[in-house]
């Protein structure tokens, strides 16, 4: 093994650690660690859907994924993430350039909240699959996302089902 890859291993490992220890922060059972927080491919997927998780704690998940690196994919879906969470993920995404997928189905996200995100993927150039479904987004939030999506060249699939469209 070369010393890149040796490194990019270590590295991928370290963000893993980190995933875990946030993963106990939510009450994941010992059990769960790994699935919550494991790898696929040549990156990471965290994995917290259904663990009550609020603005308060998406605020917590996106400033630890801000400099994570190897994080591809988020699965929060089934919370209780609302605005001002979402506005919390949006500012993690100008600044990560390495998550592809991003899963904020069945939470509580507004207008508010999904002119945030739209606002992050005029930057954002990793992520090409994010599903929005059954939040309370209608005609606004919908409409900003829209005009986000004529900019970012990256997005390939967006789930907007079940919204208040």
């Amino acid at each position: 093994m070369t010393k890149s890859k040796l490194l990019d291993s270590l590295k991928l490992e370290q963000d893993r650690q980190d995933l875990i220890k946030l993963a106990r922060k939510f009450g994941v059972k010992e059990v769960d660690l790994d699935w919550c927080a494991r790898k696929l491919g040549d990156g990471l997927y965290l994995g917290l859907n259904w663990k009550n998780i609020g603005d308060a704690e998406a605020a917590i998940i996106a400033e630890t994924l801000k400099v994570n690196s190897s994080v591809k994919h988020i699965d929060i879906a089934g919370n209780d993430i609302g605005d001002v969470g979402a506005a919390a993920l949006a500012e993690m995404l100008k600044e990560n350039s390495t998550i592809t997928t991003i899963n904020v189905y069945q939470n509580q996200i507004g207008d508010v909240g999904a002119i945030a995100l739209a606002e992050a993927l005029k930057i954002n150039s990793s992520v090409t699959n994010i599903r929005f479904g059954q939040n309370q987004i209608c005609d606004a939030g919908t409409a900003v996302l829209a005009e986000a999506l004529k900019v970012n060249g990256s997005v390939k699939q967006i789930d907007l089902v079940s919204n208040q469209i």
